[in-house]
């Protein structure tokens, strides 16, 4: 269903990740706001930069690769494309149905399901959904990887962990948005610099190899263990 909304939305945008690519790149590193809204336009994409890379992004291709082996990569590349499109989409009908009460901005699917598909029943649907996921999966996943390195490198016991991260977090979100995108701000460059810096030395010391993983990766895509592989990379 991900890929397939992904295709649909690549065409129906005709390849927007590509055609205004250099227009958002443009634009994502204005540091100043413009007066519309809580963020810069660079704090907004550093806090969606947030969001979007965890631990997630090296499970899930580790998950992808065990269970479905190298030819998952290429499911991966496939729906990282066109996922870009979805992003897109999720972009501009987060604005065009926010609600803006004084200095605080409201918006998120449940506003464009009510206001935008006039479903009230699946805006509240999605509402309950999201808030049980908010409460069962990120909040237990990303702070356990984090103790479970923290305690494996250096010794700090996972509990002491969960607290350090828990109040380092109400310190952040307490501020509310614009908070939250200082923290981003100074924060996403970093981990991004280090997430890239630290593949590309995985690359440069296994560069003579590159070749060959490249050809088993596309010799062994078209299969459905690949393909199921590749779904499970994603969803992780």
């Amino acid at each position: 269903i991900l890929l397939g909304t992904g295709l649909f939305l690549t065409i129906r945008t005709r390849i927007v990740q590509l055609r205004r690519f250099g227009d958002s790149c443009r634009v994502a590193f204005v540091r100043r706001g413009s007066g519309a809204g809580a963020l810069t336009p660079f704090q907004a994409f550093m806090t969606s930069l947030a969001a979007s890379i965890g631990t997630g992004n090296i499970a899930g291709v580790a998950t992808a690769i065990v269970s479905g082996g190298p030819g998952a990569l290429f499911w991966i590349w496939a729906y990282g494309f066109v996922a870009t499109s979805i992003k897109f989409a999720e972009a501009v009908l987060g604005v065009t149905y926010r609600e803006t009460r004084g200095d605080t901005v409201l918006t998120g699917p449940m506003y464009y399901l009510r206001d935008g598909l006039r479903s009230r029943r699946l805006a509240w649907l999605f509402a309950f959904v999201a808030a049980v996921a908010a409460l069962t999966t990120t909040p237990f996943t990303q702070p356990n990887s984090m103790a479970l390195v923290l305690d494996t490198a250096v010794g700090i016991p996972r509990p002491l962990s969960g607290v350090v991260i828990a109040v380092l977090t109400w310190l952040v979100i307490i501020g509310g948005i614009k908070s939250i995108g200082r923290a981003a701000e100074k924060l996403s460059p970093l981990k991004v610099g280090l997430y890239l810096a630290g593949g590309l030395i995985v690359i440069l010391f296994n560069a003579a190899k590159i070749p060959e993983v490249l050809a088993m990766i596309f010799e062994r895509a078209f299969s459905m263990q690949a393909a199921a592989g590749g779904g499970l990379g994603i969803l992780v």
